[in-house]
């Protein structure tokens, strides 16, 4: 296991300093009395609890970082589960020789599910997320190999081709521009690493319990975010009536909640699912044309919708003539 078990907390932000970049102007930073600054316009970005700050507020994600840090470890793997790791292994096809010793961005890390397994298995890590879920991803991941910042993924603080891989799983489609999104996260990864991503599927979102959710989450995503996570606890007994035929044949058609064995999951799900701004769906032919456009070959994706990976070419494509 390549960790620093030796210290607590998180890597030094100064050992960051190659890759990063104003995210407004793009100029160099500096590390200055405790903060990051901008040498060419002056800005100066905190850093708190050893986790630098790119944004003033967590934006339209509030839900996000208040379920993340209440729910801090549900996801991450124990000995008792392992569906994070099984998630890479099987939807994304990754496994530990891939990653060892490799520099790899978590894009929407949120409490670092995926960054635990990515560390276990070698790698080191720098996590972004624009939610207070960075300060659950500080806790969970103290004394690994990996950093942590909060930022837009909309506009990373990253120099160009500095990762030898990006992963970003259920984050893309929660942004107000899931393409845009991902044209910046592909940006950063260096000539001949790997980008690997997983979105939600356009092909189920005909069902209807999908197009009455997003009626309801338009309700639901303006609550203070304790009041839906108290009425998210509904999937506590829910599981079970659910267990009726005749019962989940109806409501299954009405409305979704989560239906996870683990309860805290139910709960962080069923969250998850209407507290969120933005939900968009998408297809394997629309996610590879974003693949191609931003220069990546070898394009593959698994049965598990809508995951897909490429390898970002050696050499940029030659420009086409317009004549």
């Amino acid at each position: 296991m390549n960790e620093s078990s030796s210290t607590q907390g998180l890597l030094p932000v100064h050992d960051l300093l190659p890759i990063l970049k104003c995210p407004h102007c793009s100029g160099k930073l500096s590390l200055q009395s405790g903060k990051l600054y901008c040498i060419s316009d002056d800005t100066e970005y905190p850093i708190h609890n050893n986790i630098p700050r790119f944004v003033p507020n967590e934006q339209y994600v509030g839900n996000f970082g208040f379920q993340w840090n209440k729910f801090s470890k549900v996801q991450i793997d124990n000995e008792r589960s392992k569906e994070s790791e099984n998630f890479l292994r099987t939807a994304l096809r990754l496994r530990p020789s891939d990653v060892q010793g490799k520099l790899v961005l978590d894009a929407g890390c949120g409490a670092g599910r995926y960054a635990e397994v990515l560390t276990r298995w070698g790698a080191k890590v720098v996590g972004v997320d624009l939610s207070n879920a960075v300060e659950a991803f500080h806790e969970n991941l103290s004394g690994r190999n990996a950093w942590v910042l909060q930022a837009d993924l909309l506009s990373l603080p990253f120099q160009d081709e500095v990762f030898d891989m990006a992963i970003s799983i259920g984050v893309l489609h929660h942004t107000s521009d899931a393409k845009k999104a991902f044209g910046e996260v592909a940006r950063t990864v260096k000539r001949g690493g790997w980008l690997l991503v997983w979105l939600y599927d356009k092909y189920s979102q005909v069902s209807t319990a999908r197009r009455l959710s997003d009626i309801y989450r338009a309700i639901l995503n303006r609550l203070p975010p304790r009041l839906l996570y108290a009425l998210c606890h509904l999937a506590i007994p829910w599981y079970y009536f659910n267990k009726i035929p005749l019962l989940r044949s109806l409501t299954s058609r009405l409305w979704y909640i989560s239906n996870h064995p683990n309860w805290r999951w139910r709960v962080l799900d069923t969250m998850d699912w209407y507290g969120c701004k933005y939900r968009s769906y998408h297809t394997y032919p629309e996610v590879y044309e974003w693949f191609q456009e931003a220069g990546f070959q070898d394009i593959g994706m698994s049965e598990t919708p809508v995951a897909m990976w490429g390898q970002k070419a050696e050499q940029p494509a030659p420009r086409q003539s317009h004549r």
